[in-house]
């Protein structure tokens, strides 16, 4: 998941301080520029949302789909627009989202749900009601692809609701709790708690509280599908808040299921994420910040602070689906009705630290465990000062510890000394990336990003951070990451500095990459039959994820796609293997196939291979016993057929080529019974001659003119 650009650009101090500071140090970077930009109009575009995914699902190619916000005409209201960046080209998907165009929407955010993960999903915020009745909805859209899966169009989906102290007043198929609060910043995740179910978009926001004189909440809601959508809705989608009611005694249904560490006057919560992690991804993760409300002064035990909580579901709570249970930095941090312990349940590097803007991912660098959530925030160094990135990770399942950077304060900065802001990250495989945006010398904000690669016996390192910014001139806003293919992708906007603190920077949403370095290697084929055959291959360079299938056929022109799936390539296997059963072929058959790795800038191709099905060894008819006439018939039980003999032959090939095997009667020169043929590569081979027959037979294996083995065998 990404963050859009959002408030607190005050984080990072563009003053003359900041100018004074020396450049970070930057390695060469390998991200290359994707298009010119994903701008759906001429009119300067902002807060991209990125995710990977394709409308034929898993197991198929992944393209970069960006979710932002972007006038329709210059000095127009902000609409929210989706791009899709394949064959080198970004295309409009749909038109706008906005489910009123005239007025501004924001705070965009995409991801797949669906069967085969198949269906692009966005959420975005949106002032519904007229004059002073305008009150922020959050709304989310379904895309429904056209036949040809070239384009489609957005399907809004929701009850259709109304002002809860005015029902004349309309505020469309809303998200919001109480619809006459203003619900905010909403993220979108497609996800599911039971193993084997189609994702569904669970959508996470903050919103005022229903009772007045309380901050704002983090609320969840999934979309529901029904099976027989009501007149008063939109869509076949209707979304259901998910958690139990908590609050100050006597106020938890007044409040709703909010997963706020505090809930009172005095704290605001912000900034929510979520994803799905743990076995089958059935775990979904929430993380946020609190702050003191009304801009009270953030000074401990009243600072910023990092929270996380995790969906455990519950059939006892209903439609709820369950409980959100929080997890900290200690083991005593516990659910409550109303209050939890802010010190135990804070994901803080240090407790009393001013930190915000979190953002959370699933993965794990041990591909033999299920994933857990990885949360990135920014923190002070101190009060007041440098804002540094920290990577925190779920540790034994009930706790948080920091994940060390490769800084001397364990932050992953390009430079320690400067101010870092707005992290998102992602994995690859088994390989985190992390990108954010950090104040270099000039006092510009540039985009950068690191990455750990785990090594053997549980090492790893980290790499230098790399700057990506496109103009160096201007400033970039809130970077977004997803990966597929082993490469990641990155986007932001980049425009000139934005005349107010906490506006975001608006101009060119660009989208960058660094290119995998991947090889597809075809393996020869084993399990060889007279029908069948199970074809071999490799994914080798970058670790990633990569949808993988072979193309096969009489010749090298192949002619058929044989579909394997997703394969997990992982740091630091040297390769991947992979494999997919052959079927349906006639006896000596010669087979040309090749393995092929897919990704999101093209299908990578291996050498070709050829097989050759077995032929049988014929069997004649069994004898005919005469018989004596007799005044009765006797009944004469046939010959035993002869079992299967095995023979296996071995042999030394100096070059790649044809290998021819023969089965004589007797002696080589005798009866020539069998023959089969395959292509074989240089090396030591071995092959299984098949038999149905008894006696003394001779296997000869011939290459061009020379003959390689003379076996005899006794067959019983």
């Amino acid at each position: 998941m990404q963050r859009s650009s959002r408030r607190r650009l005050r984080a990072l101090g563009l003053g003359a301080a900041a100018v004074a500071l020396a450049a970070a140090p930057v390695a060469i970077a390998a991200f290359t520029s994707d298009g010119t930009t994903a701008n759906a109009t001429l009119a300067s575009a902002g807060e991209p949302s990125i995710v990977l995914g394709g409308l034929k699902g898993v197991g198929n190619a992944r393209v970069p789909w960006i979710a932002l916000s972007e006038p329709q005409n210059v000095g127009g209201p902000n609409q929210v627009f989706v791009q899709k960046f394949a064959g080198g080209v970004f295309t409009l998907q749909g038109a706008s989202l906005n489910f009123d165009q005239q007025v501004a929407a924001s705070h965009p955010s995409i991801d797949f749900a669906g069967k085969g993960v198949t269906v692009p999903w966005t959420t975005w915020e949106e002032p519904v009601g007229p004059g002073g009745n305008s009150v922020a909805q959050v709304f989310a859209s379904r895309f429904l692809p056209n036949a040809d899966l070239a384009n489609g169009s957005w399907e809004i989906n929701g009850a259709l609701r109304a002002s809860e102290a005015d029902s004349t007043v309309p505020r469309g198929p809303s998200i919001n709790i109480h619809t006459d609060r203003a619900g905010t910043e909403p993220r979108l995740a497609g996800g599911t708690t039971v193993a084997g179910n189609d994702p569904v978009p669970w959508v996470v926001w903050r919103e005022q509280a229903g009772p007045a004189g309380l901050g704002t909440q983090i609320f969840v809601a999934k979309g529901v599908k029904d099976s027989a959508p009501g007149a008063a809705q939109a869509g076949s989608f209707t979304w259901h808040p998910q958690g139990t009611d908590r609050g100050p005694a006597g106020q938890e249904a007044a409040v709703g299921p909010s997963l706020n560490d505090e809930i009172g006057a005095t704290r605001d919560a912000v900034h929510p994420d979520i994803a799905f992690t743990g076995p089958n991804s059935t775990v979904p993760w929430v993380v946020w910040y609190e702050e003191p409300a009304g801009g009270a002064p953030q000074v401990a035990p009243e600072n910023q602070r990092v929270f996380a909580s995790k969906f455990v579901p519950d059939t006892a709570q209903g439609d709820r689906g369950g409980k959100w249970i929080p997890v900290g930095n200690s083991t005593a941090c516990a659910f409550a009705t109303a209050n939890e312990d802010r010190d135990a349940c804070s994901l803080n590097a240090v407790g009393n630290a001013n930190a915000e803007n979190p953002n959370v991912t699933a993965g794990s660098l041990d591909p033999t465990k299920p994933t857990v959530p990885w949360v990135a925030w920014h923190e002070e160094a101190t009060p007041g000062g440098i804002h540094l990135i920290f990577v925190s990770r779920l540790v034994n399942g009930d706790h948080f510890v920091v994940f060390p950077g490769p800084n001397v304060d364990g932050s992953l900065n390009a430079s320690p000394a400067q101010d870092a802001d707005e992290p998102d990250l992602r994995f690859e495989g088994n390989v985190l990336h992390v990108t954010w945006k950090e104040v270099v010398a000039g006092g510009k904000v540039h985009e950068f990003e690191r990455r750990f690669t785990p090594g053997p016996n549980g090492t790893g390192n980290w790499s230098t951070a790399v700057d990506i910014q496109i103009d160096a001139t201007l400033d970039g806003g809130n970077p977004a990451v997803s990966s597929f293919g082993g490469t990641p992708f990155i986007t932001w906007a980049e425009g000139p500095t934005p005349p107010t603190a906490g506006d975001p920077v608006v101009g060119s949403v660009v989208l960058r990459h660094d290119p995998a370095t991947a090889a597809a290697q075809t393996a020869a084929a084993t399990n060889v039959l007279s029908t069948s055959a199970t074809l071999n291959g490799a994914a080798t360079g970058d670790p990633g994820v990569y949808a993988v299938s072979f193309d096969v056929g009489p010749t090298t022109a192949y002619g058929q796609t044989l579909q394997v799936g997703d394969i997990t390539h992982n740091a630091p296997d040297p390769s991947q293997p992979f494999s997919a059963p052959l079927t349906g072929l006639a006896p000596g058959t010669v087979v040309h196939y090749r393995a092929n790795l897919t990704t999101a800038l093209g299908t990578v191709n291996g050498v070709d291979q050829v097989l050759t099905t077995t032929t049988p060894v014929p069997i004649g008819p069994a004898p005919v016993i005469p018989t004596t006439p007799t005044t009765t018939v006797p009944v004469v039980t046939p010959p035993p057929k002869p079992r299967l003999h095995r023979v296996r032959v071995r042999f030394r090939l100096a070059t790649r080529g044809i290998v021819r095997f023969e089965v004589h009667r007797r002696t080589a020169r005798g009866k020539v019974v069998a023959r089969f043929r395959r292509g074989f590569a240089r090396g030591r081979r071995t092959f299984v001659v098949p038999i149905r027959a008894t006696g003394r037979f001779v296997v000869v294996v011939r290459f061009g003119k020379r003959t390689l083995v003379v076996r005899s065998v006794l067959l019983k």
